[in-house]
């Protein structure tokens, strides 16, 4: 049984989180989730409380601040929650969409490439067209996927946009809108599932993966500083199925 964990980032202020980014890790249940969940615990009790959400939660965000104020403890334990994926070969795929770019779309095509209203919708969509097709190419045809998500209040039209991004395709011919439906039936199970993180250590590792992806992003597209983290991008590097896909939507 495989499990897809994702969390997103960029849901605030688009003067400060420009990109929104839906990344979203793979976990073989039978082979991968005992050492996996070894690992992340054992590290977890190594993390000081101040570097954890609640104190016992790992959590991106708070991490890379910690790393950006030269905390000894966040540089040390950073690396070690990135290399889990790398040595356990737990693949990542993000979808990422340039939000001032999204919004700048004309209404007609919006509606075209897009019908779930929102960047962060696009961006998920984007996420799980790129998991459908490794599903698709790599899994048996009668292994079908679960997807978790973290809830995090944004997501009332995603169970809709999982069955319907795999059953539909919009394209534009001499600027008529064209819905091509597939005849092969989506590959995860029933729709999407939404759990907290701090009840899933699996949804924590989607949390950091995401945000090393998302300040990744940051730093290579939209010039924001310090450039600090490539280093830990590079952990996650060889894991990431569609490494270095620039944003929608983003003006070169």
């Amino acid at each position: 049984m495989r499990v897809i964990y994702s969390d997103e980032s960029g849901l605030g202020s688009i003067q400060d989180e420009p990109v929104t980014v839906v990344t979203a890790i793979m976990l073989n249940m039978e082979s991968q989730w005992e050492p996996v969940e070894r690992d992340l615990f054992t590290i977890q009790n190594l993390i000081p409380p101040r570097l954890l959400k609640h104190g016992y939660e790992l959590h991106g965000k708070k991490l890379f601040n910690g790393v950006r104020r030269k905390d000894l403890d966040a540089e040390k334990s950073l690396p070690l929650i990135l290399r889990v994926p790398d040595v356990h070969c737990v693949p990542i795929f993000y979808g990422a969409v340039d939000r001032a770019g999204f919004a700048a779309l004309p209404d007609a095509e919006t509606k075209v490439r897009n019908q779930r209203q929102s960047a962060y919708d696009m961006a998920f969509h984007s996420c799980v067209r790129r998991v459908e097709t490794y599903v698709r190419t790599t899994l048996p045809k009668t292994e079908r996927v679960l997807w978790i998500a973290e809830h995090s209040g944004y997501e009332k039209n995603l169970k809709f946009t999982l069955g319907w991004a795999q059953a539909t395709e919009n394209i534009t011919i001499e600027d008529e809108s064209i819905e091509i439906v597939r005849k092969t039936p989506t590959r995860f199970v029933d729709t999407v599932y939404f759990g907290d993180s701090g009840d899933s250590l699996a949804l924590q590792l989607a949390d950091v993966c995401c945000c090393a992806i998302t300040h990744f992003l940051l730093e290579r597209y939209y010039g924001c500083q310090p450039q600090i983290v490539e280093p830990y991008y590079r952990i996650l590097q060889g894991q990431i199925v569609n490494d270095g896909t620039a944003p929608l939507f983003k003006d070169s």
